[in-house]
């Protein structure tokens, strides 16, 4: 074959395998997009296990008999006055989150208790995105069983690109390692 109908027959090749390779993936996307906007970040069950302490915070996870994780218990050893800034124990949200939820308003919630044997009455929850907006630390008070807690924030416009967030726990202001449990944690578009 000569060069004239060789190159631009292999280019329309190259082309047409990079274009099938690719369509998948926007595809993808795009039901990526959907099920954060139908079904927002949860964290639940064993998926708990992706909670970040940060310095002078701590999560242990609690199992059933087959090992299946049934809630994060979570503490600090110092005052929060004292320690370094942080999101305290916190779940993470990818930059897909941030661009799904700009400008809509969000649902915060936690499902949390006061641990066994634990003295601690109060919990700090927020959510934070740096740069771009934060709903700051909304203290709420914790009963002796499961309850949710929640509450409404309007996420801002203009979030910045391949930016992540947080949505962070605080257990108490004093830091002497009384504990809460943790079975659920979410951060959802609020239904109107």
């Amino acid at each position: 074959m000569r060069d004239l109908y060789f190159y631009p027959l292999a280019l329309i090749v190259i082309a047409a395998i990079v274009a099938f390779a690719v369509l998948p993936g926007l595809n993808r996307a795009a039901e990526n997009q959907q099920n954060i906007l139908t079904n927002g970040f949860v964290l639940t069950g064993d998926d708990l296990q992706k909670l970040t302490a940060a310095p002078t915070t701590f999560v242990e996870f609690k199992t059933d008999l087959n090992g299946a994780v049934t809630n994060a218990r979570i503490f600090g050893n110092m005052p929060r006055d004292m320690a370094p800034a942080s999101a305290g124990v916190f779940g993470t949200l990818s930059s897909g989150y941030l661009k799904a939820f700009a400008g809509k308003s969000l649902e915060i919630r936690v499902r949390a208790r006061k641990s066994a044997n634990s003295s601690l009455d109060q919990f700090d929850f927020g959510f934070f995105t740096p740069g771009a907006g934060a709903s700051g630390w909304k203290k709420f008070t914790l009963a002796d069983t499961f309850k949710d807690i929640d509450y409404t924030y309007d996420a801002p416009v203009s979030l910045a690109e391949n930016q992540v967030s947080y949505v962070g726990i605080w257990p108490g202001d004093k830091g002497n390692s009384q504990a809460m449990d943790v079975e659920y944690l979410s951060v959802k578009i609020a239904q109107p």
